[in-house]
């Protein structure tokens, strides 16, 4: 997809690996060829984002975002433009996503939930205060750093304009945006990333999602519909059940404010037994797992014994030399088309 038109990047940059489209154009894992750093490149098309004042904006916007300088935010490092694209590159995350958590964790108790999703929550909490909103929100967007930290990739703006989202053939890449991006029944806003914090909290507790479908329109229209279901096998959670309910709601001013999802106040109106849970926390060891250890890098998965195939040391040669790979680990997961960096 992206061989077509990528003469703006070779002259800084080897191509690495096509990854799958994000929500504005394609992605591609790249080399800079002065640092021989492993960057992630968004390709994201002009007509996309909108007319000349939007890319101004957009790129405005991730120049505000760097220079928040935000610990658990993975900066942009570069952006080329030409006529038709920008490309916009990010340093490469090497260990496991919020979506590695639901695949391959067993039995994540209520306890590991709340207190990932707490984390996540104080982190939007700063964006909010920043007023970045509305941001891409999803599992795949969001990378397990420690038992305490968390880093959040590709917070940029997103449009109303739908035409991009018929262009993903992946369900999941609009499966965690609010109703508004798609009917415009409202402006995106503040309230979307509710909505987005509802339905994540939904996919951490029942690894699923509240509208299962495979079709990219049916998704749009379970979305728009805002009806799902609380599985019953779930462990019991008055709480969650609340944020939930709360927080995928159709109207976005019927939603809740960010912080009432961590004010024990506000959650006791369902008479919950606690409310958040205080820092520091330890992860049951089924989370702990896949976290990358903190005294040196490594693949999250190094001491998982089921996933025997999802890592291993890869030696890919390109035309203009090699990657070492004694210098860092990537995982199968991150280098196929399936990859966690791509959206």
């Amino acid at each position: 997809m992206y061989l077509s038109n990528h003469e703006a990047i070779t002259k800084s940059y080897t191509i690495i690996q096509e990854l799958p489209s994000g929500f504005l154009g394609p992605s591609v894992i790249v080399k800079h060829k002065a640092s021989e750093e492993v960057r992630v490149c968004k390709i994201c098309h002009k007509h996309f984002i909108g007319g000349p004042e939007q890319v101004e904006s957009f790129k405005q916007h991730i120049s505000r975002l760097n220079s928040l300088n935000l610990s658990f935010v993975v900066p942009y490092v570069d952006i080329i433009e030409n006529e038709s694209d920008l490309y916009i590159f990010r340093k490469y995350v090497e260990f496991g996503s919020l979506t590695d958590f639901v695949n391959f964790s067993s039995n994540m108790s209520n306890s590991d939930v709340k207190h990932i999703f707490g984390i996540v929550v104080k982190n939007f909490i700063q964006l909010h205060q920043n007023r970045i909103f509305p941001c891409s929100i999803k599992p795949s967007n969001i990378f397990i750093d420690s038992s305490e930290s968390i880093l959040i990739t590709d917070l940029y703006v997103l449009t109303s304009d739908i035409s991009w989202a018929m262009q993903t053939a992946d369900p999941m890449q609009l499966a965690f945006l609010a109703p508004e991006f798609f009917d415009r029944s409202a402006n995106p806003s503040s309230y979307s990333d509710i909505w987005s914090l509802g339905t994540l909290l939904f996919y951490l507790r029942s690894r699923t999602l509240p509208w299962p479908t495979k079709n990219v329109c049916m998704m749009i229209k379970n979305i728009t519909m805002a009806h799902f279901t609380i599985p019953c096998f779930l462990e019991q959670s008055p709480e969650f059940d609340w944020i939930m309910n709360q927080c995928i709601n159709r109207s976005a001013e019927a939603r809740p404010i960010i912080e009432d999802l961590l004010n024990p106040k506000i959650i006791r109106k369902c008479k919950s037994r606690t409310g958040s849970v205080p820092l520091p926390y330890k992860l049951g060891q089924s989370a702990q797992m896949l976290i990358k250890p903190e005294s040196r890098k490594a693949s999250v998965f190094l001491h998982y014994g089921a996933m025997a195939n999802s890592e291993r040391r890869r030696k890919r040669q390109l035309s203009s030399g090699s990657i070492s790979t004694s210098s860092y680990t990537i995982r199968c997961r991150f280098i196929r088309p399936d990859s966690d960096n791509n959206d």
